[in-house]
Formats: C-alpha cells, structure tokens, sequence
C-alpha cells in the first residue's frame, strides 16, 4: 500500500507540475503577445509620425509653389501691362512724328515758294541801278539766304528726327521682343508650376488619405490589442490563483492521496 501511495503521490505530483509549467507556458505566451502589441502600437505611431510629417512637408512645398505661381501671374501681369504701354507709346510717338514731318514738309514748301519769288523780284530789280533799288535788292538777297539758311537747319533737323524716330522703333521692336520672351518663360514657368501643384495636391489628398486609414487601422489593432491584453490579464489573475491553490495542495498530496486510496 506505501508503494501505491508513492507512486500515485509522484504521479500527480508530476501532473501538478506539468499544469504549472503549462502555466509557465501561457505566461509566457501572454508576454510575446503583449510586447508585439506594444511594438505593432510604436510602429503605428512612427509611421503615423512619418506621414504626419510628410504633409506638413508637402504643406509647405504647396505654399511656396503657390506663391511662386502668384508672382508669376503677377509678372505676366506686368509684363502685359508694359506691352500695352509700348505698344500705345509707340503709335503715339509715330503718329507725332508724321505730324511733325508734315509739318516741316509744309514749311519747306512755303518757303521754297517765298525763295523763288523773291528770286523773282530781285532779277527784276537788278536791271535798275538805282540806289534804292539797289537797297531792295540787298535786302532780298539777305532775305534769300536766311531762307536757305532755314532751310538747311530744318533739313538737318527733319534728318535727325528720322533717325531719331527710327532709333526709338528699333529699341521698341527689341523691348517688345524681349518682353514676349519673358512673357513666354513666365507662362512656361506657371504652366510647371501648376502641374507640380496639381500633383502635391494629389499626393497631399493621399496622404491625408493614407492617414485616416491608418487612424482606422491602429484603432482597429489597438482595440484588438486591448482586447488580447484584457483576456491575458484576467488568465494571469486565474493563473496565480491556480498556482496559489496548487502550491497548497502539494504539501498536502500524500495525505490526500491516502485518504482517497482504496483500502486492503
């Protein structure tokens, strides 16, 4: 009967023993189980971190390409603007040298008519030898050369002013070129910035996207989590209590395997 006793003592001693290591076991587990949570939670929260910054980057990289896309609109603006004015100044200029040219045209023909009939006079007075004729004549010839005189400075003036009205078109052709080549750089320049716009736009909607998603997610693993953890807290409160009960009874196991044993 003592054998019966000690054997059946070390079997359920050796059963007891497998529960708490089975125990041990689950323990463990619930560890495992607990720090993948807690390390899915801080790889949520980095990549939560990681998008967070890539919009406030994204952010930033739209405000200045909408700002630069204003100040090109802007420049097209004043470029417009310029043109315009040329373009009006340019007519007016034209159109005051015309009047100008005809003008002096007249004036040249008006006195071209004075010269020749003072021509005139002067060959009918020269047949007189009188000393007041003679008078007349000199104040004609001089008359005459003041005429030739004027003419020759409105001569050289109206040659100036046509290579001065020819300078100023050519400096208005070579600004009204220069300012369509930088109204082209500026239309090609916010055409680019308005497509990288359009596309930050996009990947920002992504993003904010791709956030709120991943807000669903973590909560969706958080509540999981939770859930995982609350189960493994309350199998740990029912853990120490079985071992509490187990390390009771072992003491106790070779008198309670003799009161249970059958007897001869």
């Amino acid at each position: 009967a003592a054998a019966v006793d000690a054997t059946s003592t070390v079997n359920v001693v050796q059963e007891l023993g497998s529960v708490m290591q089975t125990l041990d076991d689950d323990q463990a587990r619930a560890n495992a189980a607990k720090e993948r949570c807690e390390a899915q939670r801080a790889h949520s929260a980095r990549e939560e971190q990681d998008v967070k910054a890539n919009l406030a980057l994204m952010t930033s990289v739209q405000r200045h390409t909408q700002a630069a896309m204003a100040a090109a609109r802007s420049n097209l603006d004043r470029i417009a603007a310029k043109a315009k004015a040329l373009q009006t100044s340019t007519k007016t200029f034209s159109r005051a040298v015309a009047h100008a040219m005809r003008t002096l045209r007249g004036h040249s023909n008006d006195r071209g008519t004075i010269m020749a009939a003072v021509q005139r006079a002067s060959g009918a007075l020269g047949r007189s030898q009188t000393s007041s004729r003679r008078a007349a004549v000199e104040r004609l010839a001089r008359l005459h050369e003041e005429l030739e005189a004027q003419e020759q400075w409105e001569q050289q003036y109206r040659t100036q002013e046509s290579s001065l009205s020819d300078a100023f078109l050519e400096y208005a052709r070579d600004y009204q070129e220069l300012l369509s080549e930088r109204r082209t750089h500026y239309e090609r320049s916010l055409s680019a910035l308005e497509l990288y716009g359009s596309e930050v736009a996009g990947d920002m909607a992504e993003q904010s996207g791709a956030l709120g998603t991943s807000g669903e997610l973590e909560k969706e693993s958080q509540d999981l989590c939770d859930g995982i953890l609350k189960f493994y807290s309350s199998f740990h409160q029912r853990r120490l209590k079985l071992i509490d009960t187990l390390k009771d009874l072992l003491p106790r196991m070779p008198e309670l395997v003799r009161s249970r044993a059958p007897q001869g």
